[in-house]
Order: structure tokens, then sequence, then C-alpha cells
């Protein structure tokens, strides 16, 4: 049986957070996802900005060589009450997008909205109530943290769910 990897990314300046899922191409997919990795890449906040994309680009480079995902769910940014931190972010989205087309990995992008809608039926679900049910869907342990990681796994899911043959 063919499966897939999915690659969830929650995208930041100081943290990215990431989430791969393996999972079956049709549609058991939801019952047998497969949590495969889970972390987050951070840059030193003291170097200049030029220099952390410049490490962010490495470092996802290096983790999509690793682990070769099929299809990326991104995040869309959306509202920011600060526009530096906006701009910053975008930037860094667009680090990411640039390396997962070199990698020639397919990417969708879904919104925080969608994600809640998808996961729990409600767009106004607070952080831990995302985890939780990540926790659920994942039949981990435990709830994984940093929230990034958590929300990466989230985006995955609700990605395949959202755009997957799967249904």
């Amino acid at each position: 049986m063919k499966k897939i990897k999915i690659i969830g990314i929650d995208p930041g300046m100081a943290i990215v957070g990431y989430g791969i899922i393996e999972t079956p191409f049709n549609k058991t997919c939801f019952k047998e996802m497969k949590m495969k990795k889970v972390g987050f890449i951070s840059t030193p906040k003291d170097y200049p900005f030029e220099k952390r994309l410049y490490i962010l680009e490495k470092k996802f480079l290096k983790l999509l060589k690793e682990t070769e995902p099929q299809i990326a769910i991104v995040e869309n940014l959306f509202f920011f009450k600060n526009k530096k931190t906006a701009i910053k972010v975008a930037e860094a989205t667009g680090v990411i997008r640039l390396s997962l087309k070199k990698r020639k990995i397919k990417i969708m992008d879904i919104s925080p909205l969608e994600v809640k809608k998808i996961l729990l039926k409600n767009g106004k679900a607070k952080k831990n109530e995302i985890q939780k049910r990540v926790k659920e869907i994942l039949k981990l342990k435990k709830i994984i943290l940093p929230d990034d990681a958590s929300d990466a796994l989230a985006i995955a899911i609700a990605g395949i769910k959202k755009y997957g043959p799967f249904s």
C-alpha cells in the first residue's frame, strides 16, 4: 500500500514548527495517520535578520532532505498587530516556500481558522484544545510541546482532511 508523507509547517521568524505525518494514500488515511517526526527550527535572536533567514534555509533544507515529504501544508499568514513582525514572518515564509520548491515538494495552504474548524468544528478553539485533539487523533501518549510543533501537526492533519483524495 502506497504511503505519503505530509509536512505541516507553522511559519515564524524565531521558531518554525514542523510536523511530519505518514498515511496511506486512500480512504483509510484518517485511521492510519502516524507521526514520523515533530519539532521546530529556531534561529538566534541576536543574529542579524539576513543571517537568521540563511540559517533557517539551511536547517529547513536539511530537514526536507532527511525526511523526504511529498506534500507541504503551510499555514497562511493571518492577522498580526505588529507590522514589523508580520513582514519578518512573511519573509521567513518565503524562505520556507523557496526551500520546498527547491526540493520539488507540492505546497498547499491552510488558514488558522480552517485548521480549527476542521479539527474541532470551532473557529475559536484555544491552543490547548488543538493540542489535545492532535494527541487524540495521532494516539500519542502526551501533548506535543512547544505550541509551534503541535500546531504544525494540526496543520498537517487538517491539510490532509482539506486536500486529500482521502474522503
